[in-house]
């Protein structure tokens, strides 16, 4: 097996000294260290610095057929077994007012081209995240498998970014502008979730959404849950 491709959402692979780019950049190489993988980065910010062969320009919402291309094009035409949306900000408004529904039903599918056959996305387990893979769970079917719940382990055990970042000394973590322990910060209710489709006109969704977290949590609290796993669909294995 050659070299793993890595691409992490909302991250810039950039030499750029602001503050977030420095953040963004020392996490990236961490990460490339401890997963043995090649980084490649995608953002709508796209500063002077940023590392052309790594990194493209785009707002997540917008990704297109052309955007695939560009960046199947800096990876040598090879697939990428891990594509990780960045969890350091953990503010769910933030991700509420950035992420729109058509990174749901557009970019999502539009990503799933880029992934090996074991490849997967992983995304923040906050309420906003979980409410849209919800809402749109029927749409996503055609393009991964039922979404998985993952704890601080799992995420440990199977997220390079997450690797990458908690090999990053406390000290550092704090020169970079953020406390080291961001996944903790992490800790979603149903209420929360709840809130979410609330805001969309879906309160009448609450008890399917209670049956259809209960049958991915496995008697496990949503609070403990960091990440959203979703798997690549191989149509052939089923």
């Amino acid at each position: 097996m050659g070299e793993l491709n890595v691409l992490l959402l909302c991250m810039v692979y950039s030499q750029e000294q602001s503050l977030r780019y420095r953040r963004d950049l020392s996490r990236i190489l961490a990460t490339e260290a401890e997963g043995s993988c090649k980084v490649f980065t995608i953002d709508r910010l796209d500063p002077i610095e940023s590392n052309a062969g790594r990194h493209v320009g785009v707002d997540l919402n917008k990704i297109t057929h052309t955007t695939i291309e560009k960046v199947q094009r800096l990876a040598g035409g090879q697939l990428f077994q891990e594509v990780t949306f960045d969890y350091c900000w953990c503010q769910d408004a933030y991700y509420r007012e950035k992420i729109k529904s058509t990174f749901f039903l557009k970019s999502l599918p539009l990503i799933s081209k880029l992934l090996t056959k074991e490849g997967s996305v992983f995304l923040p387990a906050t309420p906003c995240f979980i409410a849209r893979i919800y809402e749109n769970k029927e749409h996503l079917s055609e393009y991964y498998c039922v979404a998985e719940f993952l704890d601080a382990k799992d995420v440990c055990n199977h997220v390079l970014l997450v690797r990458g970042h908690d090999s990053i000394s406390v000290s550092e973590m704090k020169n970079l502008g953020k406390p080291d322990n961001q996944l903790g910060k992490i800790n979603t209710t149903l209420q929360q979730v709840v809130s979410e489709l609330s805001s969309t006109g879906a309160l009448n969704m609450k008890a399917r959404l209670q049956s259809y977290l209960s049958s991915l949590l496995l008697h496990r609290s949503l609070e403990s849950m960091k990440m959203l796993q979703l798997r690549r669909l191989n149509p052939e294995r089923t």
